[in-house]
């Protein structure tokens, strides 16, 4: 784990964290703050390609192409750094999958905590009430 002055410096964004800041939910300006603080080079922010994936299909589902289309456009254009598959993190991540209830995007954000060192993460199910910083597990 990466921490400058106590404080740590990786932070991985699942797809629940993007769209809450898409639709302007609970937690957006959680969101909005680590990655202004990324666009500084306070903090260094990650997503996995899954996220990228969820966010298409969810807005599309919800709100059509062309808005998934413009959100994706958008997430490419922020200061985050993607993190493709590996045959590592697949691996973890599948172990992570075998439990029914997990899906399929923190099966990759755990993985990528755990391959990175970082903790904690920014995580939100977009069913939950409440924002939360996630310890590594």
């Amino acid at each position: 784990m990466k921490k400058e002055n106590g404080e740590n410096r990786n932070y991985v964004l699942d797809s629940s964290a993007f769209l809450a800041l898409f639709e302007d939910e609970d937690g957006a300006d959680t969101v909005q703050e680590l990655l202004e603080k990324g666009v500084r080079g306070e903090i260094i922010v990650f997503a996995s390609f899954v996220t990228f994936t969820e966010v298409f299909y969810i807005t599309f589902r919800e709100r059509g192409e062309e808005e998934a289309k413009k959100r994706i456009r958008l997430m490419h254009r922020l200061t985050i750094t993607t993190v493709e598959s590996s045959q590592e993190l697949g691996l973890i991540a599948g172990r992570l999958k075998r439990q029914p209830t997990k899906s399929l995007s923190p099966t990759h954000g755990l993985p990528l905590q755990r391959f990175f060192m970082m903790q904690p993460s920014c995580i939100k199910t977009r069913n939950s009430s409440s924002w939360k910083m996630r310890s590594k597990p």
